[in-house]
């Protein structure tokens, strides 16, 4: 399910403070060429963005007819730069490109097992990413955005506060934009026909999820810039959050390498792990993410007033639940974070089959793994009548029985519990009698019905009634 709603009035706005090879991080290496003494307004010129605040729009410059990338390699014993530039670009007298790029000296002692970041180009051709979903305020390059829409080389894509969008490339790769999240296409090479799709993305602000793949065994190249790092994805799923606080960055699947301009150690994050990266600190050391959570009870519907219940993980602040069109998190229909370990559901959503997607957050604003669930949404018809429940013991077992049940309907959902707030529940489902035989661990029983007029149409809870 696609919607796409312009609901809010909202400018992108650069920053003149703005890293500006990060927007456009090709700019880097053709500086180097050009010199480093010039003007503001040919600086902003040649990057794309004026130096005052203003729109942003899509920047192309292709007078060479390549894209300038960066990629990350790990040093083995005995490499120079030198000995890499003749391995990595076939010349080795550009081994004095790669020290520059890397703050080295020409001669420097290369220490195996750290990061280095190697220049690269491709040609620019006519590819693109392709929206697959937009929720609230999201536009490309100023424009209103929808789904099909192609996202080029160089485009931007902003989310607004109840903004969500989703892309997809050739490759497979998936990337999920949440609200307030601003991102460019800085590099694109990944067609079917390519030896490995390389995929670069700028992010000045916003929370990416991140999901890469590959297609028909094709290697995929992917990374993000941000202002306070640069992420090398040698994996498939995981979580990026930047704002003005700093970096946040999790591995769910894979793994990914962290390296700044001025740090050129690196930090490698594997699967399970994450770091935090505060604006001009040292990058952030491994951080392990949070399991997990295990739900204690998924009903077979939820509707508006109905609560969806985990077991709570110890030292977890808050947790992030999302019901959405598929377990990937394409197609967000309900968004939020809870303190408690449960959630119930507050809002009217669209009928229909979902999964629920359940995460813990640590201290650290880091993101755990995910629990999924498949959920149907359904809605309460309030002009249905309540219905009462009846508790009898029979040979061991209880009999519940739904009292003066309406014709012409499908049948019942029971809820049943052993308190009578219902903290632990459990949901079954019964034919138009309204009967069911039960046996539970304990003596004292609770349960309530309502009517189903259809898998997704249900009435009101009756009242409780109670065996004890």
């Amino acid at each position: 399910m696609s919607t796409h709603i312009n609901d809010e009035a909202h400018t992108v706005i650069s920053r003149a403070s703005a890293p500006l090879a990060l927007l456009l991080p090709g700019v880097r290496h053709a500086m180097r060429h050009v010199g480093a003494s010039l003007p503001c307004a040919l600086l902003a010129t040649l990057v794309g963005f004026s130096a005052a605040n203003t729109t942003v729009y899509a920047q192309t410059d292709t007078a060479e007819d390549v894209q300038r990338f960066i990629r990350t390699i790990t040093i083995r014993p005995g490499d120079t730069l030198t000995h890499i530039a003749l391995r990595e670009l076939g010349d080795e007298a550009r081994a004095r490109e790669i020290a520059d790029l890397n703050g080295l000296g020409i001669n420097d002692i290369l220490k195996p097992g750290d990061a280095l970041q190697i220049p690269g180009e491709l040609p620019v051709r006519d590819e693109f990413a392709r929206v697959l979903f937009t929720k609230g305020f999201v536009q490309i390059n100023g424009n209103a955005a929808q789904p099909d829409d192609e996202l080029r080389l160089n485009d931007a894509i902003e989310t607004g506060a109840t903004g969500y969008a989703s892309l997809t490339f050739e490759s497979g790769t998936l990337i999920n934009l949440h609200p307030n999240t601003l991102a460019r296409i800085v590099t694109l090479h990944c067609q079917s026909q390519d030896d490995t799709c390389v995929i670069e993305m700028a992010t000045d602000k916003g929370q990416l999820t991140t999901d890469v793949r590959r297609n028909r065994s094709q290697p995929t190249d992917f990374r993000v810039q941000t202002p306070y790092a640069s992420a090398a994805v040698r994996g498939t799923v995981f979580d990026i959050d930047a704002d003005d606080n700093g970096l946040r960055i999790g591995v769910t699947e894979g793994a990914i390498a962290l390296s700044t301009e001025e740090d050129n150690q690196g930090v490698e994050l594997d699967t399970g792990f994450g770091s935090v990266n505060a604006p001009g600190a040292p990058l952030g050391e491994p951080i392990a993410l949070l399991p997990a959570p295990v739900f204690r009870y998924v009903p077979p519907r939820i509707a508006t007033g109905d609560t969806l219940r985990w077991f709570g993980l110890t030292e977890t602040p808050r947790y992030t639940v999302q019901i959405a069109a598929s377990p990937n998190g394409v197609g967000i229909a309900y968004d939020t974070s809870v303190t408690a370990d449960a959630f119930t559901l507050e809002d009217d959503i669209p009928i229909g089959d979902y999964s629920v997607l359940l995460r813990a957050i640590d201290i650290n604003g880091l993101r755990g793994f995910t629990a999924t669930s498949p959920i149907t949404v359904a809605l309460t018809d309030v002009s249905l009548p309540e219905v009462n429940t009846s508790i009898a013991r029979e040979a061991g077992n209880f009999r519940v029985r739904v009292e003066g049940a309406p014709e012409n309907i499908q049948g019942f959902e029971i809820q049943l519990a052993t308190d009578e707030d219902f903290s632990d529940p459990v949901s079954v489902d019964v034919d138009a009698t309204g009967d069911a035989i039960v046996r539970v661990g304990s003596d004292s029983l609770f349960a309530r019905s309502r009517i189903l007029m259809s898998r997704t149409v249900v009435g009101p809870y009756g009242p409780a009634a109670q065996v004890e």
